[in-house]
């Protein structure tokens, strides 16, 4: 089945001009079947509506695995704390800052986490793994 578009640009309300198309329309060809009328937003928006979904699942998804990250995060730190609170108190009697406990313990925390990522890095070039490579490669960038 052959089907014809016809588009009409409007300056003011384009809901307005309907009546008015239709009957031009059935002017020429009485037979002819008017389906979907829209005005260009609507087309638009129906358009927009499948990507803008995809933006809400990805931003809800990203949310969640920040979410999900942070409490990692918090629960490795807690339990570093906790297993070093008698050389915190130590160094603390010393005559240690807060800030340099803070550093000590997020430094160390840090250098941890690229330690880890440096081995895994060092393990896909030691194996030449082709896959491998690419597969971190694609991950970090």
């Amino acid at each position: 089945m052959n089907t014809i578009k016809l588009v009409v640009r409007v300056s003011g309300d384009p809901t307005a001009l309907v009546a008015g198309v239709r009957e031009s329309i059935w002017a020429i060809d009485k037979d002819q079947p008017i389906g979907d009328i829209k005005t260009m937003n609507q087309v638009i928006e129906a358009k927009a509506a499948g990507d803008r979904f995809l933006g809400w699942m990805l931003a809800g998804f990203a949310s969640t695995g920040l979410g999900l990250a942070t409490i990692g995060i918090f629960g490795v730190v807690a339990y570093t704390v906790a297993q070093r609170t008698h050389e915190i108190g130590v160094r603390m009697a010393f005559g240690a800052q807060k800030g340099n406990i803070f550093r000590l313990i997020v430094g160390r925390g840090n250098t941890s986490c690229y330690n880890r990522n440096g081995s895994g890095i060092d393990r896909c070039s030691f194996r030449r793994s082709n896959s491998c490579q690419s597969r971190l490669l694609r991950f970090m960038v």
